[in-house]
């Protein structure tokens, strides 16, 4: 069709002014408002709310786990990850020393260390303040060693599961399966 249009945000192709998909706006599609396409607001996959400008979700108090991170690294300007961490400089005017490496931006979250979900687990929610302080090369190597003592016992020791003993009534349960006749207990 000619007035089909492939959608900036989620490169879903449409036939009307707005995206059926993430509900952005066709750039200089009549009847938009006047702002540059790059400014079209975006509507959250989830919950369907209007984001910030940086892509923040109010309705799920964070960005949606399908955006990457809109955090520039202080010093490099480089995008920091949701760790908080940046890649080019690691959080350091000195780039070659490592004892002056840091993590500084805030660490963002979608589920905590057990699994479970921090708000409804689709958006990225700040759970740690930046900046804060990378480890040493010491303390590194030394979680190191005690990572790869850990690792190395994996797989070693057979999983050995000891059957448990059946009530009578499970165990007349197990027969009547088995058989095919009820089995009485």
């Amino acid at each position: 069709m000619a007035n089909e249009w492939t959608c900036g945000g989620c490169g879903n192709v449409n036939t009307r002014k707005e995206c059926v998909k993430c509900g952005t706006e066709q750039p200089n599609a009549v009847g938009t408002r006047d702002k540059p396409p790059e400014l079209a607001r975006l509507r959250c996959r989830y919950d369907g709310e209007t984001l910030e400008t940086d892509g923040f979700c109010l309705a799920g108090n964070g960005y949606p786990d399908y955006l990457k991170c809109p955090i520039a690294c202080p010093f490099c300007r480089q995008p920091l990850e949701w760790s908080g961490a940046c890649f080019g400089c690691h959080g350091s005017a000195a780039h070659g020393e490592k004892e002056t490496w840091t993590v500084p931006g805030h660490r963002y979250e979608t589920h905590d260390d057990q699994g479970h979900r921090i708000g409804d687990g689709q958006h990225w929610v700040s759970q740690v303040q930046g900046p804060r302080p990378a480890c040493s090369p010491q303390q590194n190597a030394a979680e190191a060693k005690m990572l790869a003592r850990v690792l190395s016992g994996i797989g070693t020791q057979p999983i050995v599961e000891k059957p448990r003993k059946l009530t009578p009534k499970e165990d007349a349960v197990r027969l009547t399966r088995l058989t095919g006749e009820e089995v009485p207990f």
